[in-house]
């Protein structure tokens, strides 16, 4: 009978430590999510503005085809016209990257926007 008790508390004691290495475990993914979302929000911001410089280069592009086209140059508009393709389907799947994301409001809010957001009185 000794024995049995002695395994019940060895047994309990086994579960505390168990417990104890799970809260542990917790602590440690919390800090390494706060950690990960300061990096979470490079990635948007980097991402977002990739996205940008290819549209801004897509739209350079368009300029240079009407201008090869106008020009007769039917070859180098169609070239241009199937970079400008891929550029687009590029652009798209870096935007879908970035929803993946979760783009917030209080990733890119100003210290002023927080405050007013929090006070409910709007912008």
């Amino acid at each position: 009978m000794d024995t049995a008790g002695e395994e019940i508390v060895a047994g309990g004691d086994k579960n505390a430590k168990r417990k104890q290495l799970l809260d542990l475990n917790e602590d440690e993914k919390v800090e390494h999510l706060e950690t990960m979302t300061q990096y979470k929000s490079y990635a948007k911001i980097g991402l977002l503005s990739f996205s940008i410089l290819l549209q801004v280069i897509a739209t350079c592009l368009l300029f240079v085809e009407r201008i090869a086209f106008n020009k007769q140059a039917y070859s180098k508009s169609h070239k241009y016209d199937i970079a400008i393709g891929v550029l687009v389907i590029v652009i798209i799947v870096v935007n879908i990257f970035t929803s993946a994301f979760g783009l917030t409001a209080d990733c890119c809010a100003t210290p002023l926007d927080t405050v007013s957001m929090e006070e409910g009185s709007g912008h």
